[in-house]
């Protein structure tokens, strides 16, 4: 019987201690550093940190003027972000630097800032501890006479020019905004007479290596780097969209750079150089892509492979087809030339 209330006791003590570890909060604490004297006018350290396992997704304060009575935000330098791994296992810490100043002699007290986190469908908040900071005025003797705050000295040609750069640098204005317009006029009319005659107004140079080639090396680094094998889904499919959009805006002229992962999968669908198999492939990989970046979906390993292989077969496929048409060019050509 004795036996019996020790192991229910046992058993008891144990759920309690698994009941608690599964209700509690994800990790979330915030503080704040700052600069605790300094005199009227000096620009002074306001930091505040947090701490959780999405850092970048935190609700931080935005300062800006008269944050507290007295104390001034110095907008210049202010707002500087930063994020460094964090204490906790799976934590990373963030933080803001702001730089103040106030104009007055006394004591100022940092007020206390919230913080916002939201994490698995709760919205977890931090408030940090409130400071103080003592602002001091230089001690002015007033029984001194009053001298110069500093002796004559001699003007160098680079402080002259300064000089002349501030009191007529208007006329270089003029002078910059008339060869600008003179430029802009020489486009226009060398445009009208290029195209009146059926050329282009650039004529593009053809790089030394051909954008195929640079792709696919470009493919090899990337698998080189093992990307999503440590973790960096995102960056993944980032370099590996990449890769695809300047391919086909250099070779097919696809303005895929400046479009969406949408936009880009209707001009590949409309481009007749890519077949339909081809067309599926990299459908796919954009829209997995969209799921990564946007929804902050984890693919598999096999699908994060898969992408890879539906870009390199594409571009391995294109390479191809394109030394057989060179084949078959020089093939005419040397026919051609033969018979005649």
């Amino acid at each position: 019987m004795r036996m019996k209330k020790l192991f229910l006791f046992v058993f008891a003590f144990l759920a309690t201690g698994a009941a608690l570890r599964t209700g509690a909060q994800e990790p979330f604490r915030a503080w704040v550093e700052h600069d605790t004297s300094g005199w009227i006018g000096d620009a002074l350290n306001l930091k505040v940190s947090w701490e959780c396992k999405d850092a970048e997704n935190v609700r931080f304060p935005i300062l800006h003027e008269e944050f507290a009575p007295g104390l001034f935000i110095l907008p210049q330098d202010s707002l500087q972000r930063e994020f460094l791994p964090g204490n906790l296992p799976d934590t990373r810490i963030g933080s803001v630097t702001y730089r103040f100043s106030a104009y007055k002699e006394g004591a100022y007290t940092i007020p206390s800032f919230d913080l916002e986190y939201a994490a698995g469908g709760k919205l977890h908040t931090a408030l940090t501890d409130s400071g103080r900071v003592l602002l001091f005025a230089p001690i002015v003797d007033t029984t001194l006479g009053i001298k110069d705050i500093r002796g004559i000295f001699d003007v160098t040609k680079k402080e002259l020019f300064k000089e002349y750069t501030a009191r007529y640098g208007f006329i270089l204005w003029i002078l910059l905004g008339a060869a600008a317009l003179a430029a802009g006029l020489w486009f226009l009319v060398r445009y009208i007479q290029r195209k009146n005659a059926g050329k282009p107004l650039f004529i593009p140079r053809k790089p030394s290596v051909p954008p195929v080639d640079r792709a696919l090396a470009s493919l090899k680094t990337l698998k080189e780097k093992q990307l999503w094998q440590k973790g960096a889904v995102k960056e993944y499919y980032t370099e590996l969209t990449d890769i695809l959009r300047l391919y086909l805006k250099e070779e097919m002229g696809i303005s895929a750079v400046e479009m969406t992962n949408d936009e880009l999968c209707d001009a590949i669908e409309e481009c007749p150089r890519i077949e339909a198999p081809a067309q599926g492939g990299l459908k796919e990989v954009l829209q997995r892509s969209t799921l990564v970046k946007f929804a902050k979906n984890e693919p598999a390993p096999d699908e994060n492979e898969t992408s890879f292989d539906k870009v390199e077969e594409f571009l391995k496929a294109m390479k191809q087809a394109a030394e057989t048409a060179e084949k078959d060019t020089a093939a005419k050509e040397a026919s051609e030339k033969n018979m005649n």
